[in-house]
């Protein structure tokens, strides 16, 4: 299931007990779940549509080229959702949030998490989901683990 980003409420997310990060050396990790009334899921997943998009192959990954200004409604809609996130979860964390979607999106590009079958080139509009899995945390700093995978593209 996947949630629209203007539906995203910062009340239905639930930080999971601290845990060694396997993927970030020198890092815990934190699992976010999203639940309400209706649902429980392991991990936050909105549907996220981009237009005017060329993906291109950037050595072994995969960059999605936008325009910024095209997309700027969606990209702010984003950047909000981090910024929201990120914020909510300060007084847990007791060190600086790092905005590593943010850093992405403002340089003009998404990084998608390497799937089989993408077909590279320009599209007039590609469908994404952003999965945000959890919180990473460092002694000066925190962020959110995220990826940004291909649903659709037209």
């Amino acid at each position: 299931m996947f949630l629209l980003l203007d539906n995203v409420d910062i009340n239905n997310l639930i930080l999971s007990e601290k845990q060694k990060n396997t993927i970030l050396a020198g890092s815990d990790f934190y699992r976010i779940y999203y639940s309400d009334e209706n649902m429980s899921l392991n991990g936050i997943y909105m549907q996220v549509n981009i237009l005017n998009i060329n993906i291109q192959k950037y050595f072994n990954k995969v960059k999605c080229i936008f325009d910024e200004n095209i997309n700027n409604e969606i990209i702010n809609k984003i950047l909000t959702i981090e910024k929201t996130i990120l914020n909510n979860f300060k007084k847990f964390m007791k060190t600086e949030p790092e905005f590593i979607i943010e850093e992405q999106l403002k340089q003009g590009f998404i990084k998608i998490f390497t799937e089989k079958n993408i077909n590279y080139g320009k599209y007039k509009k590609i469908n994404l989901i952003l999965k945000i899995s959890g919180l990473w945390a460092q002694e000066s700093k925190y962020g959110l683990t995220f990826r940004f995978l291909i649903n659709h593209q037209q």
